[in-house]
């Protein structure tokens, strides 16, 4: 189960970020009000994953959006993150402390 989960948030960051990976059929992006549902569950403290395992499983090389996009920098698990926090939360000024985040486990 962990590992669906993470390809889900992992798919829902690029969604997010790079709209031409979505398509008629999303069902999280073409429905009213469905993002702010799953937003709410990502949220939750029992919901969340070691971030060491979504940042194993991301592979920027993979990734169609890479090749064609000016955005290809934003291609790592804590810049896509970052992006779509900081627009649901309505949150600013914390891009200058990218470069220094760094996910550790034991």
């Amino acid at each position: 189960m962990v590992l669906v989960d993470a390809a889900f948030i992992n798919e829902l960051l690029l969604k997010y970020s790079f709209p031409v990976l979505r398509d008629e059929n999303d069902r999280i992006f073409n429905k009213p009000l469905m993002l702010q549902d799953v937003w709410s569950d990502l949220q939750l403290l029992e919901n969340q994953l070691p971030f060491f395992i979504l940042e194993d499983l991301f592979v920027p090389e993979k990734i169609p959006v890479s090749s064609y996009s000016e955005d290809a920098e934003k291609l790592s698990i804590i810049s896509l993150s970052l992006e779509l926090f900081t627009s649901l939360m309505h949150i600013e000024g914390i891009e200058e402390n990218l470069k220094t985040i760094t996910s550790t486990f034991f």
